[in-house]
């Protein structure tokens, strides 16, 4: 089902397919910081064998999502700028709509555009680059979101999430393992 302009405004971060979304966002912090803390900084070769393992069928259950849970949702916009980087006029600095997130679902060569990414067209993108770490990747008083895109669960994975200085320092570090 793809959404219409209505559903789309309809469907804020924070709402939810499923319930639980609490524990659910927490959970994946735990998850990250897991990850990170167990790479032996092989990284790279760990993303590559997680996005391998991501199915057709996965992606189509969550194309087809009306409001998936906010991690995921979050995950999928900050996939969809990274791999737009370059693409001739620069990406706005705006979350991109669930809309485009699912034709990006659509595209059959999605898991090989994620698996051979090139950094350098980020990197030569620094503005949508630092968007994209402070919109998806800061923590605590540097995360400022609009009110429409803001959620009571974010604010309670806030204060219950471990500050940044348990992941190395780095809220990016720790999200660039995953």
């Amino acid at each position: 089902m793809t959404p219409g302009n209505n559903e789309e405004a309809t469907c804020a971060e924070g709402s939810s397919s499923s319930p639980g979304d609490t524990t659910e966002l927490v959970s994946v912090w735990e998850e990250v910081r897991r990850l990170a803390a167990a790479s032996s900084g092989d990284a790279a070769d760990a993303a590559n064998a997680a996005v391998s393992r991501l199915s057709d069928k996965d992606l189509q259950e969550i194309r087809t999502l009306r409001c998936p849970p906010a991690v995921v949702r979050r995950t999928l916009e900050a996939t969809w700028l990274v791999l737009n980087a370059g693409k001739g006029a620069s990406v706005a600095q705006a979350p991109p709509t669930w809309l485009r997130v699912q034709k990006m679902l659509l595209d059959t060569n999605l898991v090989g555009r994620m698996r051979d990414f090139d950094a350098s067209a980020l990197k030569a993108e620094p503005v949508l680059a630092a968007y994209i770490v402070s919109e998806y990747f800061s923590a605590g008083e540097k995360y400022q979101r609009s009110p429409a895109r803001s959620s009571t669960s974010y604010q309670r994975l806030l204060i219950s999430r471990p500050s940044s200085s348990s992941t190395g320092g780095s809220p990016v570090g720790a999200a660039a393992m995953v």
